[in-house]
């Protein structure tokens, strides 16, 4: 577990960046639309190799790069398709809001990087935890207009869809993710979250009957590209240092 100065800054970061991240996150979308948001979501890497080389003095590289480009540029074809993007003018605030939640989150990430590596991923994720769930609690607080606290109906699909988010994509998918980063690439794990758009395209294909169309298939063998070229070449965190 992190302790002293590393403990309270991971509950800082958690406090005053990822907790509000998630809360512009649904400040963002309530006033935009999820084809929008999903090109949003496609700067994090970028927003993450840059940090990672300016505060963590990570070495990218011109071959990390070409992927993180080709795996954003698969992700973009399976989330909007071939056509160019079009953010609606109507839609600025909210893209905007959207935006900085993608910039606070991935510079979270950058800055526990640290705290992660002099001591360990899960002590760090819990206090980074904490911090952000504090952080939830008090901003209905302080802006009860803008994020209002309200409990919907309680219903078995409800508590179905908590239980899923709070067991799977949070606790395993959020430890293994801080696992895994006590001794990757930060830059090299981030092209992983590419995968997410086709396996969220062809899961809603197959319970949800929605169209499969040619930019899915064509996106995912970009994202593959892009992770074979990422890892053909991947030094330590170690070597990567200055």
């Amino acid at each position: 577990m992190p302790s002293g100065i590393l403990r309270l800054q991971a509950l800082a970061i958690g406090f005053f960046l990822v907790g509000p991240a998630h809360a512009l996150y649904t400040l963002g979308i309530s006033g935009s639309s999820s084809s929008e948001t999903a090109i949003l979501n496609l700067t994090s890497p970028l927003f993450m190799a840059c940090l990672a080389g300016v505060i963590l003095r990570e070495r990218v590289g011109p071959q990390r790069w070409l992927a993180i480009l080709l795996s954003g540029l698969g992700a973009y074809w399976v989330s909007i398709g071939f056509r160019p993007p079009t953010l609606d003018g109507a839609h600025t605030a909210g893209n905007v809001t959207y935006l900085f939640g993608v910039l606070a989150e991935s510079l979270a990430m950058i800055l526990a990087m640290r705290i992660i590596r002099r001591s360990s991923g899960l002590g760090t994720l819990v206090w980074e935890v904490t911090g952000a769930g504090l952080a939830t609690l008090i901003l209905p607080q302080l802006l009860p207009g803008v994020l209002p606290l309200s409990v919907g109906a309680v219903t078995p699909l409800a508590v179905l869809s908590i239980a899923y988010l709070v067991l799977v994509a949070g606790v395993f998918c959020f430890s293994v993710w801080y696992i895994k980063a006590e001794r990757a690439p930060i830059t090299w794990m981030m092209l992983t979250l590419a995968l997410q758009a086709p396996i969220s395209a062809f899961i809603g294909w197959r319970f949800n009957g929605e169209h499969l169309g040619l930019n899915v298939l064509a996106g995912l063998a970009l994202i593959l590209v892009a992770l074979t070229v990422a890892t053909t070449h991947r030094p330590s965190p170690q070597a990567e240092q200055e």
